[in-house]
């Protein structure tokens, strides 16, 4: 099914949202396990740029599995072995104009991992509709609930591994996705229900998690070459480890740099927002014991609503800042940690 790539990848910069000049980020919310993705449209010029060579895809596929899997309530190690799956099987391609058109679909779907959805099966053999595309295990009415979730089925023609060995074209019913992150929560959920892999409660490391999607069924590359190692799923994937870390690495580094010059700068504005409501309360407390200025009282009074506004929302950007450099410094640890 999922066939890894080991061919050189290319670096860039995309989005986990419809929109993809926008940059996404994640935001912290009451529930510090629950995570939501939001754009992040301002682009200052004093803003630390991005190495060019940090991945267009890597900007798609990292917040969103970090959201899927916080909310799954996994494990660093976990969030690694996700990222390293979605690169191999959905991850930018050198030989391609656009990296990250492989989990970026024309339709605007997404496509973080290659999930296949269960199809009917008749004596060991696919049972197929009037038209010839195979008949999916999926009832209509599960259909209908996943399309409700974000989530759909389409025939996509792609290269499967044969039975009889070497590779041909075919429609495969695939899972496809209206946001990035829901397509990594779906993924985590599947790979529990169908696969027998809960990562919550089997925390492997990167080779014992390729070698069980090998062994599960998940992945076909390799069965028909019994004797040959090197083409098979779990290997392919494993390869991918030192190339993922390192352009990993360098991502997070820079994602750092951008959380701590969004902490100074708003830092710096709430600053400034404090000393602005401080004046203007005190020049109402003059007002107030001054006659014939209720136009000028009044005015004062919006602004002071309007500065207490701003310095709300600045509040919250910055905790969200703060957040968001916790997380992506845990990633980086993590990974640290796992290399040594």
């Amino acid at each position: 099914m999922a066939q890894p790539s080991t061919e050189k990848k290319l670096d860039e910069h995309s989005s986990t949202q419809r929109n993809p000049k926008k940059g996404t980020f994640i935001a912290a919310t009451k529930n510090k396990n629950n995570f939501i993705p939001s754009n992040v449209v301002q682009r200052d010029k004093k803003k630390p740029k991005n190495p060019k060579f940090i991945s267009d895809w890597l900007k798609v596929a990292v917040p969103a599995i970090l959201v899927g899997a916080r909310q799954k309530s996994l494990s660093m190690q976990q969030v690694f072995n996700l990222i390293v799956q979605a690169y191999g099987e959905q991850g930018p391609n050198a030989k391609e104009k656009r990296p990250a058109s492989r989990i970026i679909q024309s339709n605007g779907l997404y496509r973080l991992f290659n999930e296949h959805a269960a199809i009917r099966k008749k004596n060991n053999k696919t049972v197929v509709d009037e038209h010839g595309n195979p008949k999916l295990v999926l009832s209509p009415e599960e259909i209908k609930k996943l399309r409700k979730e974000g989530v759909h089925v389409e025939m996509l023609l792609q290269e499967e591994h044969s039975s009889k060995g070497g590779k041909k074209k075919k429609n495969s019913p695939t899972f496809v996705y209206e946001s990035p992150v829901t397509s990594a929560t779906h993924h985590i959920e599947v790979l529990k229900s169908r696969w027998h892999l809960d990562l919550k409660k089997q925390d492997k490391n990167l080779k014992q998690f390729a070698t069980h999607l090998a062994n599960s069924g998940y992945a076909t590359a390799g069965k028909n070459t019994p004797n040959d190692r090197s083409d098979d799923y779990d290997t392919k994937l494993v390869s991918l480890t030192s190339q993922v870390k390192n352009q990993l690495l360098i991502y997070l580094a820079s994602q750092n740099a951008y959380w701590n010059y969004r902490i100074k700068t708003t830092k710096k504005d709430i600053s400034n927002l404090e000393s602005r409501i401080k004046t203007i309360s005190s020049h109402l407390e003059i007002l107030a014991e001054l006659e014939g200025i209720g136009e000028g009282h009044y005015l004062l009074e919006k602004q002071k609503e309007t500065a207490e506004r701003t310095l709300r929302t600045d509040i919250r950007k910055l905790n969200n800042w703060r957040h968001n450099k916790q997380i992506y410094q845990e990633l980086q640890a993590a990974i640290i940690a796992n290399f040594k």
